[in-house]
């Protein structure tokens, strides 16, 4: 992504989620593709889109280090709630204010099954 003259990257993370971690974590029922979007934008700033993908559903958590203005919030839940429906699927979009997570892309996550692109 090219912001102003200088080039932002925009990582993505994969982790496929065991059967173990599952059973860990009740919210990860049947596994599924946990994934890390992590991305800065000109007009919004830092932001990672936080997912987990499942054959049916998709869950989404939004985080920046300030809150998104209501109407901007507002225009993601509809876009996602249409998508959603469009495709079938069940999930849920929450926005959170945090500081970046970083995940794990050491040694120990490709033995999980992880990725960085």
């Amino acid at each position: 992504m090219i912001i102003g003259a200088t080039i932002e990257p925009i990582r993505l993370y994969l982790h496929q989620v065991s059967d173990e971690e599952a059973e860990r974590n009740q919210k990860n029922e049947g596994g599924g593709q946990r994934f890390l979007l992590d991305l800065t934008l000109t007009h919004i700033g830092a932001l990672q889109v936080d997912g987990l993908a499942k054959s049916n559903q998709l869950d989404l958590v939004i985080r920046t280090p300030e809150a998104l203005p209501q109407r901007l919030r507002n225009d993601i839940r509809t876009i996602f709630l249409d998508s959603t429906i469009a495709r079938g699927v069940a999930g849920s979009v929450i926005f959170q204010v945090a500081p970046k997570l970083v995940p794990d892309t050491g040694q120990s996550a490709h033995r999980r099954g992880g990725l960085m692109v």
